[in-house]
């Protein structure tokens, strides 16, 4: 074993199960590592994007490692959630799709289409501002302030006349998003369209991913938003369970 590299990995694992900016004492003494040795290996990672350094002396996980990060996970991600998704679009008659989060930015992975003549469709690999989209908002309510601090761009650009542009109206947003434990968007995206989205989690209870289903305006109501959150949330329970059962147990970093 290379003892840098595996010191290097020990302080991302560190950081992405904390999920909060931590001093350097702090991490030096969760990790006995010492100081000198852990400000070069700091310094390192800062320089490739992994780490970030904040006033004060904080560290946090950087918007490399959160890319990387989801880049090694879409493929065991995909293969848990297919079938489900087929149910979902078949079942409700609609297009699923299962995103993630890169930065401020929601990231198609993957995409089930449905029967309907008219229907939403997002190419995989598209891209699209997190606050534009029910998958985003989801994704965006269950990271941390640090996270959201760091990757919210200065100026919240609008979609549509329904996009969620004032920082606090969004802040506020995601605190209903995570009481309910579900995202709904009216036009945020597109006028003409509407969405839900519920949280895929991983072991740690990290949200990765959002499974989504959206729809033209004219099909969709409450009642067909609060229906299709409920179908959301029981095939990401069951994509949960696919994710768990599939994960060799692993040591939990000191809490």
């Amino acid at each position: 074993m290379l003892k840098s590299l595996a010191k290097a990995l020990d302080v991302v694992e560190l950081l992405a199960t904390h999920r909060r900016a931590m001093p350097l004492a702090e991490i030096s003494r969760r990790l006995k590592m010492s100081k000198p040795t852990l400000h070069e290996i700091l310094l390192t990672l800062a320089m490739r994007g992994f780490v970030e350094r904040r006033e004060g002396g904080m560290y946090q996980l950087g918007l490399r490692a959160w890319e990387v990060g989801a880049a090694a996970s879409v493929e065991p991600l995909i293969a848990a959630s297919a079938a489900v998704m087929q149910k979902i679009a078949a079942d409700i008659n609609e297009d699923a799709a299962l995103s993630v989060l890169s930065g401020f930015e929601i990231v198609n992975v993957h995409h089930v289409t449905c029967g309907q003549a008219v229907r939403v469709y997002a190419q995989v690999g598209t891209r699209i501002p997190a606050h534009h989209a029910a998958a985003g908002l989801l994704l965006l309510a269950h990271q941390s302030d640090d996270y959201i601090d760091a990757v919210m761009p200065a100026r919240l650009e609008a979609a549509t006349p329904n996009t969620i542009t004032d920082p606090d109206r969004l802040r506020h947003e995601f605190k209903r998003i995570r009481a309910r434990g579900y995202a709904v968007n009216n036009g945020g995206w597109r006028i003409d369209v509407a969405g839900a989205a519920a949280p895929v989690f991983n072991a740690d209870g990290a949200a990765i991913a959002a499974l989504c289903v959206a729809a033209p305006r004219y099909r969709t109501n409450r009642e067909w938003m609060r229906s299709t959150a409920s179908v959301l949330i029981d095939g990401a329970a069951t994509i949960n369970d696919m994710i768990l059962n599939s994960q060799a147990p692993r040591e939990r970093l000191a809490s």
